[in-house]
């Protein structure tokens, strides 16, 4: 009796293709105050998988998750353990979800294999249709050629069309008092069709300092139109260190301040400020992090990405 090939078996064959190299990866920094945020959904499970999340993930970014995610970068040794889900907590998650995402030619050859494979599977399905024994003076029933299967072409990407906000820098406090002390360069790419036209950035800044000397004290953060002090100044904002100590038993003071950005980045342009600090005095040990917690700007564009700069001792 011939076997018969249905789709079942062409369509199991097709199953055996793996679905690791289509699972979902972070691609994005997280932050505290981020809202419906489906990469922070995927954070607060893995989270929970950890035993350090026992909330529904819900997509938004406040204190349990900051929390949970602490705990995490303590136990895996990531420094500074701030809650900030950033390259460094970012890489070690996808290494542990073993998500690192292929290159495409990897993929592209990882597929072609496995079609080598499926046709390899459907020749044999093939020949086992083939009769036993032939009719007398019949002539033999040619072997049915296994079908070529033609891997579909690979779509080339749309252009990637956003609003992206990158800056990363740790340094050490300087040994004396300085004026000016640059905290690090921000670099903006606009690839939309519009015009984008800031209006301010609002900051978090996390004050661990040792230092009574900068306790009540004001200092400045300066923007610059440029990476040196000869550039032209963006704006300059005040702002007024906490006069105590971060209470007993937390790591540091939060606070947050807006500073002034009324720059337009045209279409396909990438633009590099950089953000100073003035009038700021020794600091004993601690930390002073100062993230960017939203931008505002023209309605439309969404940015994505933060700066985040780190001064530690």
């Amino acid at each position: 009796m011939r076997k018969i090939i249905s789709f079942t078996s062409i369509i199991v064959a097709f199953s055996l293709l793996p679905t690791a190299m289509f699972a979902a990866t972070f691609e994005h920094d997280l932050y505290f105050g981020m809202r419906g945020n489906d990469e922070v959904r995927q954070l607060q499970e893995f989270l929970a998988g950890q035993g350090l999340f026992y909330e529904k993930a819900t997509g938004n970014f406040f204190t349990l998750t900051r929390q949970a995610l602490i705990a995490f970068q303590q136990k895996e040794g990531i420094t500074p353990a701030l809650g900030y889900f950033g390259p460094l907590t970012r890489a070690r998650v996808m290494a542990m979800l073993g998500t690192m995402p292929m290159a495409q030619e990897q993929q592209i050859a990882l597929l072609q294999s496995q079609i080598k494979e499926l046709q390899k599977k459907l020749a044999d399905l093939f020949a086992m249709q083939a009769p036993t024994s032939m009719p007398v003076e019949s002539s033999p029933a040619p072997t049915p050629l296994a079908p070529s299967v033609t891997p579909s072409p690979v779509a080339t990407p749309e252009p990637i069309q956003e609003l992206r906000i990158t800056g990363t820098s740790t340094q050490p406090f300087p040994d004396t008092a300085f004026i000016p002390y640059k905290l690090g360069d921000i670099t903006i790419k606009n690839t939309t069709t519009r015009v984008a036209a800031f209006a301010q950035f609002q900051l978090d800044i996390y004050d661990a300092m040792n230092s009574s000397l900068n306790r009540g004290k004001t200092v400045i953060f300066k923007l610059r139109n440029g990476t040196t002090t000869y550039d032209s100044l963006i704006s300059e904002t005040n702002f007024v260190v906490n006069s105590e100590p971060p209470p007993y038993g937390e790591a540091y003071n939060r606070r947050q301040l807006d500073v002034s950005f009324p720059v337009n980045i045209n279409q396909n342009e990438t633009k590099t400020i950089s953000l100073w600090i003035e009038n700021l005095d020794y600091v004993i040990s601690g930390s002073l992090r100062i993230v960017m917690l939203k931008a505002y700007m023209n309605d439309g564009i969404t940015p994505q990405g933060v700066f985040d700069v780190l001064l530690t001792r």
